[in-house]
């Protein structure tokens, strides 16, 4: 094994655990790149102060199974492996670079990569927002409000009553559409303690809702809350209506290509997904389209209580469907798909976020790229990486780099034997957001530079968040931006807004002294089922099905030809299962969660040595 491997092997592990933290629907490093937008509500703002007590109630009524009782993301059907990781609501980090108008559009809307149904036809505006206050403040405690209260009367000045850029601290409105780091910037420049300004915002957040004394509390049991919630069918006016009954009926739509001038034929496979009123996965089932591209689905169970989407496989590609509640009958989910094309250039970065952690002789880069589709086709090529994917992005890597892993989707992705190139197998939809997210180690002592070609145009923000502060960054393409509060992390800033073109490279010298390898970089929280693999906090974390938009559903590929060569990442996951068995003895982490983590390792360890496991 070379000195390299050596060197690096420990580096590796020591990242990988190192760098677990919290994560939510956008968290750590998304409190700098934009979360991916969801669908506009028409409600802006709660027309009453949240009530946290009928919050609580409505969420151990329907939310548990997924969420936990605690808000932990530690429910049964997650444990289980039958729905992706829905965040830890505890966890400061989840909740604090999005705002709660955010959290009450995802209630709304759904999060069908997550399995997450809409709540928008099931709960009232005012539910809704009650549930998502009571899960916003979660990570909230009732000493940290209690010394916010002092702190801020202390501290403002002869102006109680609102704060720069936010607006008064009791309007609705103002305080629905700032998320806690809005809030925490706008606070007065004496108070300058991180614990104390997070304190301060937690207390200021307690001034527009109801029952405030709700948090900090064991959450109610289930059974109770179902003694005095609402029924499941209650309209935006809060007017109860009659619990509509599951019928036999039909669910069917029509299938239109988004490519100008292709029409749809016939012979398009369609699958309807079903999840019951526990949210669990249904067997799916499959029909073909007419020759107008209609498809019809009939004497189907349609449920009020069910979800329901369509997925549309064509051109080597899957169309996902809305998400929908089975409240009418017949049922309409068309679907929009695309013409495949191949040519790169339609394909820009619009925005790239670099987390940077050095330590020893590494450092460990956490980045997320936000890929466009400029034309009205999917992006993907005819290169078959794994049986039944084909290659559609790549990015190349720094010289030296070596690659921990993909926090969202480890299968999706196929890394050279060189470690200097990943393939995405996700196509590249026109008009979505395309994020990835990936982390790798590259060499460091104490000065280098990062050159990572493109491959395509960027156009866009490009950020660098450093740690320990005695890093700097020397280039002309970027300005220090201070200080930029990251969950409970503080980084050095640079950023810029750069225009490179597609055979550029994204380029900066690094300097300064890393941690030394004895030192532990201090991380919240402890290992558990949300945040063992959201290496450097990233978002879109799954367990058991990933659902990348349902895509990978019926396409899961092999893994890569033999890389026992790759002696590197073989010692780091060797480490990694060490630690990993050492939190699990220290009680750090759920045993459920860590027998089955522990396996996928060792399963991957077995594939990379050539060897069963034992």
């Amino acid at each position: 094994m070379s000195s390299v491997s050596l060197r690096l092997a420990p580096l590796i592990a020591a990242f990988l655990l190192a760098a677990c933290t919290g994560l939510g629907g956008e968290p750590e490093i998304a409190a700098t790149i934009p979360p991916r937008t969801v669908a506009p509500t028409q409600v802006s703002a709660p027309l009453q102060p949240p009530d946290l007590n009928a919050g609580s109630l409505i969420f151990a009524e329907n939310c548990t199974r997924c969420h936990g009782a605690s808000g932990a993301g530690d429910g049964e059907l997650v444990l289980a492996g039958q729905v992706g990781d829905p965040g830890n609501f505890t966890q400061p980090i989840t909740a604090r670079a999005q705002s709660p108008q955010d959290w009450f559009d995802t209630i709304t809307n759904g999060r069908l990569e997550q399995l997450m149904p809409p709540w928008g036809d099931s709960l009232s505006a005012q539910q809704r927002w009650d549930v998502a206050l009571y899960t916003y403040t979660m990570h909230y405690t009732a000493d940290q409000i209690a010394a916010g209260e002092t702190i801020w009367a202390a501290n403002c000045d002869e102006n109680c009553d609102a704060l720069p850029d936010i607006g008064a601290i009791t309007d609705l409105q103002a305080m629905a559409s700032a998320s806690d780091v809005e809030l925490r910037e706008a606070l007065p420049e004496s108070i300058t303690e991180d614990e104390d300004a997070w304190a301060v915002v937690a207390y200021l957040r307690t001034r527009t809702v109801q029952n405030a004394d709700v948090i900090g509390q064991p959450p109610p049991q289930p059974q109770a809350a179902a003694q005095v919630t609402a029924p499941p069918n209650v309209p935006a006016t809060g007017t109860p209506e009659t619990v509509a009954q599951a019928e036999t009926g039909v669910i069917s739509g029509q299938i239109t290509n988004g490519t100008d001038g292709v029409n749809t034929g016939e012979g398009i496979t369609v699958r309807l997904f079903r999840w019951d009123s526990s949210f669990a996965p249904m067997e799916p089932m499959p029909t073909t389209t007419d020759a107008d591209g209609h498809y019809q689905f009939e004497n189907i169970e349609i449920d009020p209580t069910f979800s329901y989407a369509v997925a549309v496989d064509y051109q080597n590609s899957r169309f996902i469907s809305d998400f929908v509640r089975g409240t009418s009958n017949p049922l309409e989910l068309p679907v929009t798909i695309y013409e495949p094309t191949e040519d790169p250039g339609v394909i820009t970065i619009s925005g790239i976020v670099n987390q940077l952690t050095a330590v020893g002789n590494g450092v460990q880069v956490v980045q997320v790229l936000n890929f466009q589709n400029t034309s009205d086709r999917f992006y993907s090529t005819s290169d078959e990486v794994l049986e039944g994917q084909f290659a559609s992005v790549v990015i190349s890597l720094p010289p030296g780099s070596t690659v921990i892993g993909f926090p969202n989707d480890q299968e999706r992705f196929v890394v050279s034997e060189d470690q200097t190139t990943v393939v995405d197998t996700l196509p590249v939809l026109p008009g979505q957001d395309h994020l990835i997210q990936l982390v790798y180690l590259v060499p460091y002592e104490g000065d280098a530079i990062i050159e990572q070609p493109l491959n395509y145009a960027l156009d866009g923000q490009v950020r660098l968040l450093l740690r320990p502060d005695t890093l700097s960054v020397v280039s002309d393409s970027f300005q220090e931006i201070g200080p930029q509060t990251v969950g409970e992390n503080t980084f050095k800033g640079y950023g810029g807004n750069l225009q490179l073109g597609a055979d550029e490279a994204l380029s900066f010298e690094l300097r300064g002294a890393p941690a030394p390898e004895a030192a532990q970089i201090e991380q919240p929280g402890t290992i558990t089922s949300n945040n063992l693999l959201a290496v450097g906090g990233l978002a879109l974390i799954v367990i058991g099905l990933v659902m990348a938009g349902l895509y990978f559903f019926y396409r899961r590929g092999k893994s890569s030809p033999d890389s026992a060569s790759d002696e590197r990442l073989i010692d780091g996951l060797i480490q990694q299962i060490a630690e990993l068995d050492e939190a699990h003895e220290q009680g750090q982490i759920n045993h459920d969660v860590y027998r089955r983590q522990r396996q996928r390792l060792k399963d991957r360890l077995s594939e990379l040595m050539g060897e069963s496991d034992e």
